[in-house]
């Protein structure tokens, strides 16, 4: 059996308003820095890839079929390590030979190099150059609107940028705005389709030189470059955190932080070399996305990138079959809700046989038997594993809290691991993690290997560190903490206080010794009868009802009362109508839209909502008194989400304004059920 491994907290640490120090009871001496003693930096663990591993397959990718259609391969193509390996020694040596010329910096001036596309075969091959030969990388997202890349590109000093193709006439319409911007390599074949020669003619009008992929590699052959070892105190990159208001900060990640975060990860998992394989799609320029991919990288594992459409994402899996799931909530809920439907909610004989199967499996897990079961796996749950590819084996999840109904429902459904981690750019996203083998929900475990945590009184929402179960704001330490913001002091000064970060996050030590993530501290206001309100705490209740795709709960010092605006799931909404027997003045089924300003659906949603609330424990100043629905989710492009889908609240409250404004016009009149 596992032994569970549980936060400790050390002797003589505790201070007033504040719990000791705590951590992880399997290295409660330490701290872990590395995960051998010959490897301090990036490209240390690149390098420590023994050469039994050139002939396993390291990059792979669906090819574009038609450039019109945008019809992909129904294969996979990989590229080996050995290939990989060859590839980034030429890109290295042709991009340090073009930033010698263009800028006039030597191989031993650590640069920035920024890359800017989606995840691909390039963003990865342009990540190891940068490691190999003196450069650290600044990561765009994709989805970024021209405010944003041009802080970016400005802040950090980019005079080099790799990017897909999609984005060359964005950076040359720019250009006059950003002037120390000197080079751009296309990810993409510089063609007729993509009107490569035209876009040549326009840098050169720019003063931009612009190449491709393949020609920087091609001048690299010409003439090697040798590689420039970074230090483990240089930065490996900078991350620009997606703020939900003002300027992103760019949070600087050092080798040594990264190589810790890693070693954290290995520790957690018991990864056979050269036999892993990761889906890469979340966002490379989130740390989750870059621990994920590296972790795969130093046991030789295989990256299988995703299309570049959300909606391709399914068929990628089926198609790669992974063995390593990185997620998020939001998707493992849509995956759930899916899933789920056409099982243990489907209707007679084949719903109660998959209930019966779900309850005996979940009894196996409370009792520490595991995730399969010889009969059921074999009858049902082999078939449902299919959604995922057939070979998961463990799924993570991060950035938010998931709910326990979610996560025992994939234990046993994909007869996989389900592992939360919890963390953030600024402590390389390796705070706390559960653990294999526990099976218990509502908790992020044990302290990382890397990392220290204690808690701090958050007095202004009642939040002690004496409560029966210490209580308070998240601060983590150790060598996964970032070096500070770059080019801003005062905020490195607010985040690190004596050497410890704090998180902005509530958290819990539970009677186990595991953390429970409780609640967010930047983002709560004071309503008008002075009651402190954390409006993430509200919306991720919410958000684990089927019913509920998106919320956005609002309320200021002027209102007593809580209003919401829903994006409901659009197959939820449609059951959730039929079973009211809902229909159009002609009998016809209603449209989405029509749905949301029904007022007898509006109705009942609330009332069914209200019931959820109430049920999770949240106080009656903390339920929403009203809700509209609204059919259009909440987008990037509507530029309420950040890159990395954090819901920025002041442009959500000038989007919904009126509907805001309706809601407590509405309140203002009655006592109300909903907003009819």
């Amino acid at each position: 059996m596992t032994k569970i491994h549980r936060n400790v907290e050390l002797a003589n640490t505790a201070q007033k308003g504040q719990t000791g120090i705590y951590r992880n009871t399997a290295k409660p001496d330490s701290l872990l820095e590395t995960y051998n003693r010959d490897i301090h930096t990036l490209y240390d663990a690149w390098q420590s890839i023994p050469s039994s591993a050139k002939d396993l397959q390291c990059l792979g990718y669906r090819p574009l079929l038609n450039p019109l259609t945008q019809e992909r391969s129904s294969e996979y193509v990989w590229q080996t390590y050995g290939q990989v390996i060859e590839r980034v020694n030429a890109f290295g040596s042709g991009i340090r030979q073009l930033i010698e010329e263009i800028t006039g910096k030597k191989a031993g001036q650590q640069s920035p190099l920024g890359i800017w596309a989606v995840n691909r075969p390039e963003w990865t091959l342009t990540d190891l150059a940068c490691v190999s030969f003196g450069f650290f990388s600044v990561a765009l997202y994709d989805t970024l609107g021209d405010d944003t890349v041009r802080f970016v590109i400005n802040h950090s000093e980019l005079e080099a940028v790799i990017c897909s193709a999609n984005h060359i006439e964005h950076l040359l319409t720019i250009q006059s705005e950003c002037p120390q911007l000197k080079l751009i390599v296309s990810m993409d074949p510089l063609t007729e389709f993509n009107n490569g020669k035209a876009l040549v003619s326009w840098a050169k009008e720019k003063g931009i030189t612009l190449y491709d992929f393949e020609q920087v590699e091609q001048l690299g052959r010409q003439q090697q470059r040798p590689h420039v070892p970074p230090q483990p105190s240089d930065k490996a990159f900078i991350l620009y955190t997606s703020g939900t208001t003002g300027n992103p900060k760019g949070a600087i990640i050092s080798h040594a932080n990264m190589v810790a975060a890693l070693s954290s990860v290995s520790s957690r998992f018991d990864f056979v070399f050269g036999g892993e394989t990761v889906i890469s799609y979340l966002p490379l320029p989130h740390v989750f996305g870059r621990i994920m991919d590296w972790t795969c990288l130093i046991h030789a594992g295989r990256i299988g990138h995703f299309s570049g459409a959300v909606e391709l994402l399914v068929e990628d899996i089926q198609l790669l079959k992974p063995t390593l799931f990185p997620s998020v909530p939001r998707l493992l809920n849509r995956i759930y809700s899916k899933v789920s439907q056409a099982t243990i909610h489907a209707p007679g004989n084949l719903g109660r046989i998959f209930r019966m199967a779900l309850h005996t499996k979940i009894e196996n897990l409370q009792q520490n038997r595991g995730t399969t079961h010889m009969v059921w796996d074999r009858l049902l749950f082999n078939k449902v594993k299919q959604v995922l590819g057939g070979n998961v084996k463990v799924i993570v999840t991060g950035s938010a809290p998931i709910s326990s109904e979610v996560m025992d429902f994939l234990r046993v459904a994909m007869g996989a691991e389900v592992i939360e981690a919890y963390g953030s750019t600024e402590n390389t996203g390796a705070a706390s993690v559960s653990q294999r083998g526990e099976y218990r929900c509502g908790h992020v475990g044990a302290a990382a290997l890397c990392t220290e945590l204690k808690l701090v009184d958050v007095p202004e929402m009642n939040y002690l560190t004496t409560d029966p179960q210490p209580r308070g704001e998240i601060c983590t330490r150790g060598p996964c903490t970032f070096q500070g913001y770059y080019k801003d002091e005062e905020k490195t000064r607010e985040t690190i206080i004596d050497g410890w970060f704090h998180t902005g996050d509530v958290g819990m030590m539970d009677e186990n010794g595991c953390l429970v993530v409780i609640d967010r501290k930047k983002n709560i206001f004071k309503l008008s009868q002075g009651e402190y309100i954390a409006p993430e705490k509200i919306e991720n209740v919410l958000m684990n009802d089927p019913l509920v795709m998106q919320a956005f709960v609002y309320g200021d010092s002027l209102q007593s009362q809580l209003v919401a605006v829903i994006v409901p799931d659009p197959d939820e909404l449609m059951s959730f109508a039929q079973s009211l027997h809902l229909t159009s003045n002609d009998g016809s089924t209603l449209s989405l839209a029509s749905l949301c300003q029904h007022p007898t659906l509006v109705k009942k949603v609330f009332q069914h909502l209200t019931k959820v609330v109430k049920q999770s424990g949240l106080k009656g100043f903390e339920q929403p008194k009203a809700i509209c629905l609204e059919a259009t989710p909440f987008s990037i492009d509507t530029g309420i989400l950040t890159p990395t889908m954090k819901l920025k609240r002041p442009e959500a409250k000038q989007r919904y304004l009126q509907h805001i404004q309706s809601m407590y016009d509405y309140l203002a009149k009655e006592t109300p059920k909903a907003l009819l």
